[in-house]
């Protein structure tokens, strides 16, 4: 952990965006940074023991390559007709807090009601980033339609695991199971991030699945290239991926 650390210290600014509130456990979300441009982006997940140490640490940074639709597709095609089978089901209730509404959401509603039903947990302007995707999304209807996309794959699963205790934010940690597939196929893991608004509504979120490729090759080489960054193309913005992408696709048009 000693040398993780130091290794990290000497890479450049580590700037911390969003933070949970909390007493056992926490997340926050990041971006390198430097000379005004922002790099790689990711969040970290946190849990203290009984004597107030750091007994547990999950830290994910965004993949540079963003496959977008085509992970629905490749999850589809994994689990094809098998059905994720979810053991609780659930009791309608009224959560309050951002670690009870995520604990409702993914491990009571999930697989038990229609994504109709969780969205009505998000504000009318929320900005969810996943980060399969280059661009965030914007509005309730936008996070509709993304739930409802994955909710058609059957055989998926999100797990939820560790969920850290603040009543404004509330960081967790999952991974996917996918019914049918191999026991011993490695589960991909994950880092939500979720932020209350004044109403007690969703108003922002954060997804980072993790590489099935550990170092991933291409932030091995963008390290390389901008290793205060570790990303090919700076960013003007912490708030995701449209300088990027634009950028991007100007170059593809010329």
């Amino acid at each position: 952990v000693r040398a993780y650390l130091e290794n990290k210290s000497a890479c450049g600014r580590l700037v911390i965006d969003k933070c949970t509130d909390g007493e056992r456990s926490c997340g926050f979300t990041w971006h390198w940074e430097e000379n005004g441009a922002v790099g790689i982006r990711g969040t970290t997940f946190i849990e203290l023991d009984q004597q107030g140490r750091v007994s547990f640490l999950r830290e994910i940074c965004e993949p540079l390559y963003k496959p977008g639709d085509a992970t629905v597709e490749l999850l589809k095609a994994i689990g094809g007709d098998n059905v994720a089978t979810f053991d609780v089901q659930a009791e309608r209730r009224k959560p309050v807090g951002a670690s009870d509404i995520c604990r409702y959401l993914w491990s009571e509603l999930q697989g038990n009601a229609p994504p109709a039903e969780s969205v009505t947990f998000f504000a009318d302007q929320v900005l969810y980033e996943d980060f399969n995707y280059e661009l965030p999304l914007r509005r309730k209807e936008e996070v509709r339609d993304f739930l409802e996309k994955f909710a058609e794959i059957k055989a998926l699963k999100f797990v939820a695991e560790r969920f850290s205790d603040g009543s404004k934010a509330c960081c967790f940690t999952w991974n996917v199971e996918i019914a049918g597939a191999p026991t011993d196929a490695p589960r991909i893991r994950g880092i939500s991030f979720y932020e209350l608004n004044d109403a007690g509504k969703i108003i922002y979120v954060r997804d980072i699945p993790e590489s099935a490729a550990k170092p991933p090759p291409l932030q091995a080489l963008a390290a390389m290239l901008r290793p205060r960054l570790r990303v090919f193309f700076p960013r003007s913005s912490v708030v995701a991926g449209e300088a990027i992408h634009f950028l991007m696709a100007g170059m593809a048009s010329n």
